[in-house]
């Protein structure tokens, strides 16, 4: 099989390329923190506080927008949010989620 050599050249190897794979990550961790001061605040559309926050990104936004304004011409205390940043989502959620009951 391998020599001893070898196996340990191999290690070196994966730790290498584990520390690098770290580093990475850690730079991205970075770079999305320093993003999230320049990113704007979600916006709101309908009460701040309700019985219901629909939330949702991408695509879905037109059918939930106006599915959101039928239940609120039929008074249902309905607010709708749309994410356009996912990876900053659980520092922004809170702020929006406090004001809903589900």
């Amino acid at each position: 099989m391998f020599s001893q050599i070898a196996r340990t050249r191999l290690n070196l190897l994966l730790l290498g390329f584990v520390a690098i794979v770290l580093l990475m990550v850690h730079l991205r961790d970075e770079k999305v923190a320093r993003v999230v001061e320049k990113v704007p605040d979600l916006e709101v559309v309908g009460e701040s506080s309700g019985e219901l926050l629909a939330v949702g990104w991408g695509g879905s936004s037109g059918y939930r927008f106006i599915a959101v304004r039928e239940l609120q011409n039929e008074g249902y205390k309905i607010s709708d949010v749309t994410f356009n940043y996912i990876n900053l989502c659980p520092g922004m959620y809170g702020r929006f989620s406090a004001g809903s009951k589900r």
